[in-house]
């Protein structure tokens, strides 16, 4: 006898971890040369324009014996045969320093992609005003306003990966995208972002939220971390707690203008993982932001297996 059980896991744009969803439990008939197959229901391009799914097969097979076999494979649904990711070195570099993009252009099982395509540079410079039920023009919900700084042909090579590189002007936020089209004109696109500020930066324009915490990289070896706070208005005065190790330090930052790059020395009770927070007083209430910051032990993890072997 046999059966075979199918489940699914969701994989772009948001990972899904978890034992999934399962799709199809049914018993299959093997023929005379031990085979079978098994159709799996997935979804409509129409219905999950930008969706893929991770399908993991298991076949159970109980011989005359009664002794059973297990199988299982895995296999990649998506809406488009190709995904492209755009993950930079740092997220904050200082102005006139090169920031260093790393692009990715794999298939539905994992595997790099030759592909070409195009990439652009944007400088974030506000909202637009819009007019209130008042008549009071307010940048609230307005249009973003980007200024394209220029557009680049990309190339992927044999493992999917291509470096990418420009140099930030000013201290600001630059949008970086990459788009193409996989090889059946379906659009594929990625998007990042990266800013630029030094200690000397003390204004920033951005349009998400009343505060933000950027974290220059994604993890910290040395004896610092540099973190960069940005709010929407000049002036605030910004409440942050730092908590690691069951130990909570907070400080009050007025700021002059909308942003400061914060240095914050690490010690090994920070490490492998602290939390910042950062809360403002805006129109009445209160507006917090969250980072958790990596800072590992060290800066490679030992992997061990341990195989025992009958004697």
């Amino acid at each position: 006898s046999a059966a075979s059980d199918v489940y699914k896991r969701q994989r772009f744009p948001q990972p899904f971890f978890g034992g999934g969803e399962e799709v199809l439990r049914a018993p299959i008939v093997l023929d005379a040369s031990g085979r079978a197959k098994v159709a799996v229901p997935t979804f409509s391009r129409e219905d999950e324009p930008e969706q893929s799914w991770d399908y993991t097969v298991e076949a159970r097979v109980t011989d005359a014996s009664r002794r059973e076999e297990t199988g299982r494979v895995a296999v990649g649904v998506g809406a488009q045969e190709l995904y492209a990711f755009l993950a930079p070195h740092r997220h904050v570099v200082a102005p006139q320093d090169e920031a260093e993009l790393t692009l990715r252009v794999e298939d539905l099982q994992g595997r790099g992609a030759v592909h070409a395509g195009t990439w652009t540079v944007e400088r974030y410079e506000g909202r637009r005003d819009r007019e209130a039920s008042s008549g009071r023009k307010i940048q609230e919900g307005g249009e973003e306003l980007w200024t394209a700084l220029f557009e680049r042909a990309v190339s992927t090579g044999e493992d999917g990966t291509a470096r990418l590189a420009f140099t930030p002007g000013r201290p600001g936020q630059y949008r970086v995208r990459y788009e193409s089209l996989d090889d059946r004109g379906h659009p594929m696109e990625a998007e990042t972002v990266v800013w630029a500020a030094d200690p000397k930066t003390t204004t920033l324009v951005q349009g998400s939220g009343a505060v933000r915490l950027i974290a220059e990289q994604e993890s910290f070896l040395g004896e610092e971390a540099r973190v960069l706070l940005v709010t929407d208005r000049p002036g605030l005065s910004v409440h942050l707690s730092t908590a690691f190790a069951w130990t909570l330090q907070t400080e009050v930052l007025h700021l002059k203008g909308t942003a400061r790059l914060l240095t914050i020395p690490l010690s090994d009770l920070h490490r492998p993982r602290f939390e910042l927070r950062a809360v403002v007083a805006v129109d009445h209430r209160f507006e917090p932001a969250t980072l958790f910051v990596d800072a590992p032990l060290a800066e490679r993890a030992l992997d061990l297996s341990v195989r025992t072997e009958e004697a």
